[in-house]
């Protein structure tokens, strides 16, 4: 019953802004998560994920006719949940970071786009 009631985020917060001045714009949004409890049989062995917050930002070149290109970052300050306490994870297998965060545990991500519009 735990994974239903305490598997998700009791708030989720999401702001942004987007700016464009001619052919060029860009987005600023940052999502606040909070706390997540992964349970398990144990009460004393959950494993929480925190409350974090996350910043995407994007630059891009847009014209209306041909090239277009944007360069991007999705949690740009490297943000991970809390990691998994050492006495759960010795000899476990288990990753370091809590599966049930929700943005993930892999970090930063750097990303390119093009495309061409006719």
């Amino acid at each position: 019953m735990l994974t239903l009631t305490e598997g998700t985020p009791g708030e989720k917060v999401s702001g942004a802004v987007d700016w464009s001045l001619s052919n060029f714009g860009a987005t600023l949004r940052v999502t606040y998560y909070g706390d997540v409890n992964q349970p398990s049989a144990n009460p004393l062995n959950d494993v929480h994920t925190g409350r974090h917050s996350i910043t995407d930002l994007e630059f891009r070149y847009q014209p209306k006719h041909g090239l277009q290109a944007a360069l991007g970052v999705q949690n740009l300050f490297d943000v991970y949940p809390n990691r998994y306490p050492g006495n759960l994870n010795a000899n476990s297998g288990l990753l370091g970071f809590p599966f049930y965060s929700p943005f993930g545990f892999n970090g930063r991500y750097i990303y390119g786009r093009v495309g061409f519009n006719f």
